[in-house]
């Protein structure tokens, strides 16, 4: 985060950063994409994010992305992370050697060859979640329903992506659209970031 502020010339806003995390394993271990939707949906309900909300420039969570997107770090993003972080040890501890080896300064990695492979969950939550819906009564039966209705609102990211220029880039809910629409085969993770 620290780096991506001082590329943006901000490194002042670092203070003001807030992450809010909720570590309910009972909850959360586990956890299907829907169930992490639903624990944020209270969060931004709750008294702490209106009390914050009431303070901002803009009525309503969906102003920003703080209030619409969370991230969620399953086990397979968190092995994900620990294994890139390793990998990109061995990495640098080769480049090192190599270039001890020539009699040569040890060159840094460049931050954006850093930790690629690494991602953790993003998820949506959608104004149908927040806002009630006064159309009329549909059955359950009726709708079409996969087993995690919330494949289309997450979607996982690189690591690296969650710098504050992409984060900011959230606003608009295409940017989201299009993290989905342009990933790896096999493993799913977005292309775009």
């Amino acid at each position: 985060m620290q780096h991506g502020l001082e590329v943006l010339k901000a490194p002042d806003l670092l203070s003001s950063m807030n992450m809010t995390v909720q570590e309910d394993r009972a909850t959360l271990d586990g956890a299907s994409v829907d169930t992490v939707r639903d624990v944020f949906k209270a969060w931004v309900e709750g008294d702490e994010a209106k009390e914050e909300l009431s303070e901002a420039p803009y009525p309503g969570p969906f102003w920003y992305a703080r209030y619409t997107y969370c991230v969620h770090v399953d086990a397979a993003a968190l092995e994900s992370v620990a294994r890139a972080a390793l990998e990109d040890a061995k990495r640098q501890e080769a480049v090192a050697q190599r270039a001890e080896a020539a009699g040569r300064p040890v060159p840094q990695l460049r931050s954006r060859d850093v930790g690629r492979i690494g991602f953790v969950n993003l998820v949506r939550l959608r104004l149908r979640n927040v806002v009630d819906d006064t159309g009329p009564e549909v059955d359950p039966e009726d709708e079409e329903h996969d087993e995690d209705e919330g494949d289309e609102n997450a979607v996982r990211i690189p690591l690296v992506s969650l710098d504050p220029e992409r984060y900011a880039e959230l606003f608009s809910h295409a940017t989201f659209d299009g993290l989905r629409s342009h990933r790896r085969k096999g493993d799913g993770v977005s292309l775009v970031g």
